[in-house]
């Protein structure tokens, strides 16, 4: 269970949870692969406040950057680069 911040339109709030349902996927993906919890849960938060961060900075900012720019930007982090974080976490290190 998670609380969601007040946010002012219908697109925002469809965005946010969209995150959060995506970050939980991620969690459970970690968990069925072994990590520990306690590393699974810290690579979550790692990319919780990251992405999160920044799709609420575009929020507030009333979505003035262009919206595919923001995803590109968010997508350089490509899936090997946080498969590579994941398994460092998965082997201890």
């Amino acid at each position: 269970v998670y609380v969601s911040p007040e946010l002012e339109s219908d697109a925002q709030r469809k965005i946010f949870d969209e995150t959060v349902r995506t970050l939980f996927a991620i969690y459970d993906e970690l968990e069925a692969a072994g990590v520990p919890k306690e590393d699974a849960r810290f690579v979550l938060r790692l990319l919780a406040h990251g992405v999160g961060g920044i799709l609420m900075d575009w929020l507030d900012g009333g979505m003035a950057e262009d919206a595919q720019q923001v995803c590109d930007r968010l997508c350089m982090l490509k899936e090997e680069d946080i498969r590579g974080l994941l398994l460092r976490f998965g082997r201890g290190g």
